[in-house]
């Protein structure tokens, strides 16, 4: 089992997150990100056409920050205009 859902506190776009996991006497901190993306609704900028939202999703994701991985696309409303990505920091720091 290499993930785990765990409920924290809400946090807004862009602020991150450190969850601190000890396991067998072993302490590792991972860093979480929430960012928002434009994506429908009252964006202006946004197409509403699906497929071209899709792709430029794909492509911000991509072209993210390059120590942070995709952890979750969270599932807009019809009338959201932001989407939201859940991101992992790549390397993890290991307490004493």
């Amino acid at each position: 089992m290499n993930d785990v859902c765990i409920p924290i506190p809400r946090i807004e776009a862009q602020q991150v997150a450190e969850v601190v996991v000890n396991i067998n006497g072993n302490r590792k901190k991972y860093n979480y990100r929430l960012e928002s993306f434009a994506w429908a609704g009252n964006a202006p900028e946004v197409s509403s056409d699906t497929e071209a939202r899709v792709s430029r999703l794909k492509n911000q994701i991509e072209g993210y920050q390059a120590g942070w991985e995709l952890v979750q696309i969270y599932n807009p409303k019809p009338t959201d205009s932001h989407i939201h990505v859940l991101f992992r920091q790549r390397s993890q720091t290991f307490l004493n």
